[in-house]
């Protein structure tokens, strides 16, 4: 039934008429209303069919080649051999192997064009998998530079932070110290409680420098991320000003990656933190969980603000930040995570639409 609907189509297609039938009706007019008498005529006009066999044969292929070979066959038949249709001059057997040539040529040329499709097809296909496989160069190109970028910058900040945490213990202790002998003071314990407050921030400001530098060794054991989500949605749905949801798309729900949950958690926890800053209180933050072939596809999508176009190569470098009070760390730190477990992070954004931040992990 779709073969006959293709070749209906094929019938009533103008090219298909213009290009093939049209021919086919003008040559044979001619050729019936020539006089008998001029035999270069009717050796010219008997060639010209080849114009259209070849046009069938190489633009619809071998069915529709033959199909209108044999209409050409038919329509010729009558004025090849019948006297009483002002029969062509040449010699039966000329005729004959004519049209046996027919075939032949719409043969030759729809077998020609299939294969020249076929290996536009596969020079398509190569051509196809060469760019996924370029695509797929330069994201590991980017990630070896964002990673040694990383490594550079870690070893800077380790020595900095180790500088500054022995005297700022120093300093701690001393305000200890002071804060004893004022305690009956109050403007003194006021601006104590100030220090003390400043210190506290200060130091966690360089353990995240530590922790960016110098990460700890990730546990190396099965996870379903079904229940470290899970487990993750628990914590977040308090926030109920904000439409959150978790959607599993997953084929299968016992796959399974390799790697620490709780560095994981924080990974992703810090994620949807950040997604939930970025939108109003009728917006909305989806984790969705799926797979393909080799990966386990985490997505933490929003419909906030946003990341500007420019920001965009710059949002996992170390102390890049937007925020007013922030560190710039927290990504740069869940791109070294996600690297430990052998993934790979990548961010869409665009203003005033969303962003989506996309994370594969190898299945085990």
């Amino acid at each position: 039934m779709e073969s006959n609907k293709k070749t209906l189509y094929e019938f009533s297609n103008l090219k298909s008429f213009l290009y093939i039938w049209l021919p086919i009706i003008l040559i044979s007019s001619f050729h019936y209303l020539s006089p008998h008498s001029l035999h270069w005529t009717h050796d010219i006009l008997r060639r010209l069919y080849y114009i259209p066999i070849i046009i069938a044969g190489f633009y619809r292929g071998f069915f529709y080649s033959i199909m209108v070979t044999t209409v050409v066959t038919i329509v010729y038949l009558p004025h090849a051999f019948m006297e009483m249709f002002n029969m062509d001059p040449d010699g039966s057997l000329n005729k004959t192997l004519e049209i046996i040539l027919y075939f032949i040529i719409a043969y030759i040329t729809s077998k020609s064009s299939e294969k020249i499709k076929k290996e536009n097809k596969r020079y398509q296909d190569t051509s196809r998998i060469l760019k996924d496989k370029l695509e797929e160069v330069m994201r590991l190109e980017e990630q070896l530079i964002q990673s040694g970028k990383l490594e550079a910058i870690g070893q800077l900040s380790a020595g900095f932070a180790h500088e500054i945490k022995n005297p700022l213990s120093s300093i701690q202790a001393t305000n200890e110290l002071i804060e004893d002998e004022c305690i009956d003071n109050k403007d003194v314990k006021e601006f104590i409680d100030i220090q003390k407050k400043e210190l506290n921030r200060l130091k966690e400001l360089l353990d995240q420098f530590l922790n960016f530098a110098k990460p700890s060794a990730i546990e190396n054991e099965p996870l379903n991320l079904i229940e470290l989500l899970d487990n993750l949605m628990k914590l977040i749905k308090t926030q109920k000003k904000y439409g959150i949801s978790f959607i599993n798309n997953l084929d299968n729900n016992n796959l399974k990656i390799r790697g620490d949950s709780k560095k994981l958690y924080q990974v992703f926890l810090n994620l949807v933190l950040n997604a939930i800053e970025s939108i109003d209180k009728d917006g909305k933050v989806d984790i969705i969980l799926e797979n393909d072939d080799k990966y386990l596809i985490v997505k933490i999508k929003d419909d906030g603000e946003g990341i500007e176009k420019e920001h965009l190569s710059q949002i996992f470098n170390p102390f890049f930040t937007t925020k007013e009070k922030g560190t710039g760390l927290g990504l740069s730190i869940a791109f070294k995570i996600i690297e430990q477990h052998k993934g790979r992070i990548k961010v869409n954004s665009k203003r005033n639409e969303g962003t989506e931040f996309i994370i594969k992990f190898p299945i085990i």
